[in-house]
């Protein structure tokens, strides 16, 4: 019966206002943005791994980052308006996605040292590549994307839940294979 004194009552209020407001909302936005922007420089600024040392990792950690939390949206929100408006942004974001993706493993395949060559060769069609390929780009991105397409013209919840729970299933996958394929650049 603790949690019925007016103590807790009052002090459960005052948390309630504050995570409704907008202003924490906008802070929930700034705190997100930044810990994926870091991680993603983090990453890039790896010096043994040469196919990590690339701006290309911060953006597309942010851009996967985006699609997972408009992924959530989409699966904790029932409202129509609101749901049309977060397809038409996922679809832009899993395009943009899409775009750096292929970016990251052709500047690597063409441009890149002999180590991030290896890295994107694992990933383009090495031991990596039916992962990367069906998972990561094909369930990942292509599917939700497709999927978003269709539910700008036709609503179907269930289709976007699976969209949201296949794109968060993809960026987690991407995570893991960018890392995996890293390969370290030898000591001269």
């Amino acid at each position: 019966m603790l949690f019925l004194t007016p103590r807790y009552i009052a002090a459960n209020s005052v948390l309630v206002s504050i995570v409704n407001s907008r202003r924490y909302n906008v802070l929930l936005v700034v705190v997100g943005l930044l810990i994926t922007i870091y991680s993603g420089f983090l990453v890039a600024a790896a010096p043994g791994v040469p196919f990590w040392n690339t701006a290309l990792i911060p953006v597309l950690w942010l851009l996967s980052a985006s699609v997972c939390a408009l992924a959530l949206v989409e699966l904790l929100l029932h409202h129509g308006d609101v749901t049309r408006q977060v397809v038409r942004i996922g679809v832009a974001l899993e395009s943009a996605e899409l775009i750096a993706i292929l970016a990251l493993i052709n500047l690597a395949l063409y441009g890149g040292s002999t180590a991030a060559r290896l890295s994107a060769q694992a990933l383009a069609y090495g031991p990596l590549a039916a992962a990367f390929w069906g998972g990561v780009v094909g369930l990942g991105v292509v599917i939700p994307l497709a999927i978003g397409i269709v539910s700008m013209k036709r609503q179907n919840r269930a289709l976007t839940a699976a969209a949201a729970v296949l794109a968060l299933i993809g960026a987690l996958l991407l995570r893991i294979l960018v890392l995996q394929a890293g390969v370290f650049e030898p000591i001269p």
